[in-house]
């Protein structure tokens, strides 16, 4: 299950910026989280309430922005949609790859001091 692993990641960041901020909890945790990525957000959120149990991230909100796969020309870099059937750049006849849908990271983080709610 890497989403254990993924949680540990996760669990490791916020206790650094909290350190870092001077900062007693985190309210929210947005992730990015690409199409292609092999991650289902509701077992990472299980997997993430479990571990969060007795840390300052216990009760956080876990918030997913999901990005979309996307093609461009390794050359031009022209961007083509996902539905087209395009192996070979109209543009400039360059191989087109895949270029976006692979992203997961942590976005942001709402952090809560201990003599005030910010």
């Amino acid at each position: 299950m890497h989403e254990t692993s993924m949680v540990m990641s996760i669990l490791d960041i916020v206790k650094d910026t909290l350190k870092t901020h001077n900062a007693s909890r985190v309210t929210q945790i947005t992730l990015v989280l690409g199409e292609f990525v092999c991650v289902e957000p509701k077992a990472l959120s299980s997997c993430f309430e479990i571990f969060a149990q007795g840390t300052p991230a216990e009760g956080a909100n876990l918030v997913f922005e999901r990005i979309s796969t996307t093609r461009s020309c390794v050359n031009c870099e022209k961007i083509y949609e996902k539905s087209d059937e395009y192996n070979i750049c109209q543009t400039c006849g360059g191989k087109i790859a895949f270029s976006g849908g692979r992203e997961f990271y942590l976005k942001s983080l709402e952090l809560e001091s201990e003599d005030s709610e910010t």
